[in-house]
């Protein structure tokens, strides 16, 4: 506080007259006053891109408390989502700045580079640090470049792989899970191509190996399935190997099955060949039109431990009628994309 004063005053004297009526005495204050304090903001916190010139974004360093004294902060751009070459080459990512007596307020001015490439809106953060003569209260402000470029408008190609598992691959994705009968394996003991396939062991009673995550289907005018799959020659007519669908999660309909001896469907053939099951799903539902997801599943019966099932290579794709549309071979996809491995099976479903 500032120093402050006071008096002491004779009044009222008795058999006596005052000569000095008064007098004063200072208390001098010996405190010293805090230090300012200091806060960032972003003036705007979102700004477009823009093409080809900057585009700034402006951040207001504001000082509060006593102002009697200079102070000065550094600062310096922090990329959250962003790179150094979101921002103008000549711009300077990092400084000083400096307060003298009375000065309240600052700003710092990030200048954005413009481009013309589509991407994700992006945010960085502009960070004060070492203070001289003042406290930082508020050390971070942050502020969004909003892309303002447009994508083409895809062409939906005529097919498109959705979902593909070849069982080759040694890491599972949680892309598969089964019943509580945990008769699933990834194996190799037969396969159509390279080294696994997926197998049910005998003893089986409809059990199941589902698509964890529903597929979205909604782009597509017709969906694909194709399997390579095998019945062993032991199959009865009761035992088989099928194949179920579900659509917006509804009930679940069998498109196809291998069946053994004389069961329905008969596909089991002599030497244990795999055999190629293709299905367009509009073939086989009549609620098809209009689908917007689509769940399918591997369900497998037999009665003894020597009778095996196996599946290979199995493929789904979503089709287009667009005559005009980029073709997509199912030979030309990004196997990155979806290929998944069998390995240990998770907990039954419930």
């Amino acid at each position: 506080e500032t120093d402050e004063t006071f008096s002491v005053v004779l009044s009222s004297a008795n058999n006596a007259t005052i000569n000095t009526a008064s007098a004063s005495a200072i208390i001098i204050n010996d405190d010293q006053a805090p230090a300012p304090t200091l806060s960032i903001t972003a003036d705007s916190p979102t700004q477009n891109e823009g093409d080809q010139n900057s585009s700034a974004l402006s951040f207001t360093v504001t000082r509060e408390g006593d102002l009697s004294n200079d102070s000065s902060v550094l600062w310096s751009v922090i990329n959250d989502s962003t790179t150094d070459n979101d921002f103008l080459n000549d711009s300077p990512l990092s400084g000083e700045i400096f307060f003298t007596d009375g000065s309240a307020s600052q700003t710092i001015t990030v200048n954005v580079a413009g481009d013309t490439q589509v991407e994700t809106d992006e945010t960085f953060s502009v960070v004060l640090s070492s203070a001289n003569n003042a406290t930082i209260n508020t050390a971070s402000a942050s502020a969004i470049i909003i892309n303002d470029d447009q994508a083409d408008t895809p062409v939906s190609p005529s097919e498109q792989i959705i979902f593909s598992d070849d069982f080759e691959s040694a890491n599972f994705e949680n892309n598969w899970q089964q019943d509580s009968q945990n008769d699933w394996r990834r194996r190799q003991n037969a396969r159509s191509i390279d080294n696994f396939s997926a197998e049910f062991d005998g003893r089986a009673n409809n059990a199941t190996l589902q698509l964890r995550e529903s597929l979205d289907i909604s782009s597509f005018d017709d969906v694909q399935v194709s399997v390579q799959w095998l019945i062993e020659t032991s199959f009865d007519t009761n035992e088989f190997l099928a194949i179920d669908v579900s659509i917006d999660n509804g009930s679940w309909q069998e498109i196809d099955r291998l069946s053994g001896a004389s069961g329905i469907g008969g596909d089991e053939q002599s030497g244990n060949p795999f055999q190629d099951g293709v299905f367009k799903l509009s073939d086989s539902l009549t609620n098809f039109a209009n689908a917007s997801t689509l769940d399918l599943r591997f369900r497998g019966t037999a009665s003894r431990g020597n009778e095996d099932g196996y599946l290979d290579n199995v493929i789904i794709t979503g089709l287009n009628q667009n005559p005009e549309s980029s073709f997509a071979s199912i030979n030309q996809y990004d196997s990155s994309y979806s290929l998944t491995d069998f390995g240990l099976l998770p907990d039954p479903i419930a």
